[in-house]
């Protein structure tokens, strides 16, 4: 969901990150593409789809159809779905906020030559 939701956000510093994570916990390489292109990859299990759709929904229309959240609730139940919605959003808030920082700092290409110190 990271990586779904930070593609959302443009959050280059989170992709960067997550994507390595992603590829060394076994996702495809072509996943985990897709997924940072704002895709759904088919070959993802039943679960991976659902927490993918959630993370779609909740950051391009900011609520989740009952059906989907149904969906969620019986894969991860109530306590799952509320953490596919915290980790996700803390993680992406991150990236968003490291991404004004580079942006403020510097011109060049992510990612920064020079590391960024946040206090």
């Amino acid at each position: 969901m990271i990586i779904a939701v930070g593609a959302l956000w443009g959050a280059d510093y989170e992709l960067y990150a997550q994507k390595t994570v992603a590829r060394n916990a076994g996702l495809p390489n072509h996943a985990v593409t897709t997924l940072a292109n704002g895709g759904i990859p088919e070959d993802l299990s039943d679960h991976e789809k659902i927490a993918a759709r959630l993370a779609r929904q909740l950051s391009t229309r900011h609520r989740v159809d009952d059906e989907l959240y149904r969906e969620a609730e019986q894969a991860f139940g109530r306590t799952g779905c509320r953490d596919c919605v915290d980790h996700p959003y803390r993680r992406s808030w991150l990236g968003v906020s490291l991404r004004c920082l580079y942006l403020q700092g510097s011109s060049s290409n992510f990612p920064a030559k020079e590391p960024i110190h946040v206090l």
